[in-house]
């Protein structure tokens, strides 16, 4: 286990895990801790001002490390005393209540704004065992459980803000192809972010692992070639504005209001579907819906 002692005892982690699982030996050893006499205990892991936890580095695969059984270096363990620690956890339950409060956890884990140590050895020994998905039956601590789900909905929280920002400041990126459940093209914080969506979607399982990044030399081609444009936060199909849309975005709406493959794809597919909706005004409609 990690270090609760002088000495340093170091578990394998399996970082190819869910996130759940990866920091379950971390939490069950915090809880250890507690219900120990010791005043430290170093782990290779650090916390954020919201509790969140994650490891001080990562497996290096070219010296050798294997990221299924990894084993952190001594240097990158952290030493932390009860009072800190204690800290970082009435962080970490906060947030899992704010964020990912889930009927197991709120069943096992009382509401309050601070928990004594007696209490966190109690909350450290449950586990929570995966009820559906690809991980169906897998037990883990419920703490890391909890706090990965957080953390999962907290970064979609960010992410979503970084969006929305992008597009009301003009900097925002589309990739052909890639729309909303509402058939409209989805903006990207970034064109880089857009290509990669754009060859994620156009050529997904047509690697040689069946992913299209899995070869660096064919990746760099298809980021290369990606069909991507500026997001147009309007994104209104006229009788005008099709002549000056990205092509990209002319082809997305045609494809939205109920054009023929052979229209929308294909070398001249932009100035067909442009004389797609000429034909016809009343498919803006269908684009604009």
């Amino acid at each position: 286990m990690p270090q609760i002692t002088d000495a340093i005892a170091q578990p394998a982690y399996d970082r190819t895990a869910a996130r759940g699982t990866q920091f379950t030996p971390v939490l069950r050893a915090i809880g250890a801790f507690f219900a120990s006499t010791a005043k430290r205990v170093s782990l290779p892991v650090k916390f954020d001002a919201q509790g969140v936890i994650d490891f001080t580095s990562t497996p290096d695969t070219k010296a050798g490390d294997d990221p299924a059984a990894w084993v952190p270096a001594a240097s990158s363990f952290v030493t932390y005393t009860r009072a800190e620690m204690r800290g970082h956890m009435n962080n970490l339950l906060a947030t899992c209540r704010t964020h990912a409060a889930s009927s197991a956890f709120t069943s096992k884990v009382p509401d309050r704004s601070s928990y004594t140590y007696a209490d966190l050895v109690a909350i450290l020994s449950h586990d929570y065992t995966v009820s559906k998905g690809d991980n169906k039956g897998q037990v883990r601590n419920l703490v890391a459980h909890t706090g990965a789900s957080a953390r999962s909905a907290i970064k979609r929280v960010i992410k979503a803000g970084v969006v929305e920002l992008a597009v009301v400041e003009g900097t925002a990126w589309m990739a052909e192809g890639v729309v909303d459940s509402d058939g409209n093209p989805r903006p990207y914080p970034s064109e880089q972010k857009a290509r990669k969506a754009h060859a994620r979607m156009a050529h997904k399982d047509s690697g040689a692992d069946g992913e299209w990044y899995t070869d660096a030399d064919r990746k760099a081609a298809l980021l290369k070639n990606a069909v991507v444009a500026k997001f147009d936060p309007a994104g209104m199909a006229s009788a005008v504005s099709i002549y000056s849309m990205p092509s990209i975005q002319v082809r997305q709406l045609a494809k939205k209001a109920g054009a023929p493959t052979d229209v929308t794809t294909g070398k001249g597919a932009t100035k067909r579907c442009v004389a797609w909706f000429e034909a016809d005004l009343a498919r803006l409609d269908l684009a604009n819906a």
